[in-house]
């Protein structure tokens, strides 16, 4: 994936749902993050400065708990080891269709000073315009489940599934109930005429971060 396709991809995966993971070479550079993978979790990581040896260290962005998740809710205490977040506030999402919900997780990511938020757990590959209404696409990412499709450049998304699009929020949460590897047809609009595509979804590709929602 060349720099540019990269880039967009970090911003794509909010639509995709965003969904998941950035571990990357230097997420062993930070010692939480080897003991939270054990626990089955995903790490998402902000760069931080080079040190003396040229490495770049990561810090601990948020956390994501995947949908398939079977670990004790009581193993989430791991979390105060983490050292606040310079700006803002760390947060806890559950993934796709959890079966972990808002109920059981907020009282331990409140009481360690933690946000709760849902993400999706699959990836689409699109940039989009997330300033105005409506969903316009605006690159695709070459591969991606969305291009496999057929979505290009200039498409409007009106519907996933049976759910309207309007904007980036009701993308997002239309892809909730979804993992990877399910199907859902777009509804789109291409230049004035309606336009069903056949979408595949997949996971997240590991190497690109989940920007906040």
């Amino acid at each position: 994936m060349n720099s540019r396709a990269l880039r967009y991809a970090t911003f794509a995966c909010a639509t995709v749902g965003l969904a998941l993971h950035s571990i990357s070479f230097v997420a062993a550079q930070v010692p939480e993050v080897k003991a939270l993978r054990e626990l089955g979790l995903v790490v998402e990581l902000e760069p931080g400065p080079p040190n003396r040896k040229g490495d770049e260290f990561s810090k601990i962005k948020n956390v994501c708990i995947p949908p398939d998740w079977n670990g004790k809710l009581e193993s989430l205490d791991t979390l105060k080891e983490i050292q606040p977040r310079e700006f803002g506030q760390h947060t806890l999402y559950l993934l796709g269709p959890s079966k972990i919900t808002f109920e059981m997780v907020e009282p331990i990511a409140t009481r360690l000073g933690w946000k709760v938020g849902r993400s999706p757990a699959v990836f689409v590959g699109i940039n989009w315009n997330y300033k105005t209404p409506p969903f316009t696409v605006l690159y695709v990412i070459p591969h991606s489940p969305a291009a496999l499709s057929g979505v290009i450049k200039g498409d409007t998304i009106k519907k996933v599934g049976v759910e309207e699009i309007r904007d980036y929020a009701t993308f997002r949460d239309s892809l909730l109930k979804y993992l990877p590897g399910d199907e859902t047809v777009l509804m789109l609009d291409r230049d004035g005429s309606e336009l069903e595509l056949t979408l595949k979804l997949a996971a997240l590709p590991s190497n690109v971060n989940r920007p906040e929602n």
